[in-house]
């Protein structure tokens, strides 16, 4: 275990004990590090409920900190926490279903043609949109594959084996990469 998940099991046993200071020191390090906040808005889509989000996460790591086993690292437990809590946002609120909005109603390519440089910015907005088009749990894998969680940590934080894991990222990679073929894109941060 490297020396930051180290420190945060550390903060996570004081926590545990009602330790305010420790659980400061956590809060921080998550808020300052944004990968959990990108993840929430990964899957919100809404910078203010991933704010908001945000908070409960941290909120829910206070209240059940004497819950961590130390069975997986501090990150993958927090980002567990982040996953149900941001599963349940979902199921809860769908605002283009409230507009009569359904997946074959939305055609990715339509707001995304690249010019011939092929800039970055344009490239990453098509491949958040061809992203944007993938069920929800091949979006989570794709999502916590791009803050560098290993297969074993996405299985434990979305609650399946590593072969489920596996099997959604060949598939997610499989609908990328025809999605972004009709662009004309060809090399995309997916293995």
């Amino acid at each position: 275990m490297d020396t930051d998940q180290e420190q945060q099991v550390s903060w996570l046993r004081r926590v545990a004990l009602g330790d305010e200071d420790a659980f400061t020191q956590i809060f921080k390090h998550y808020e300052s590090e944004r990968r959990l906040w990108r993840y929430l808005y990964r899957l919100l889509q809404d910078s203010h409920r991933a704010d908001e989000l945000f908070v409960e996460v941290m909120f829910e790591v206070w209240k059940n900190a004497a819950s961590f086993a130390g069975k997986a690292k501090p990150s993958t437990w927090v980002f567990g926490i982040a996953h149900n809590r941001a599963m349940t946002a979902l199921r809860i609120r769908k605002p283009w279903e409230a507009l009569g909005w359904n997946d074959a109603d939305y055609d990715p390519h339509e707001s995304c043609r690249l010019e011939a440089e092929q800039d970055q910015d344009r490239l990453g907005q098509c491949l958040r949109q061809a992203v944007d088009v993938l069920s929800q749990k091949h979006k989570e894998v794709v999502y916590l594959y791009l803050e560098d969680f290993s297969v074993r940590e996405i299985a434990m934080i979305v609650g399946c084996n590593e072969g489920t894991v596996k099997s959604r990222m060949f598939h997610a990679r499989k609908h990328l990469k025809m999605k972004l073929s009709l662009l004309g894109i060809t090399e995309y941060p997916l293995p």
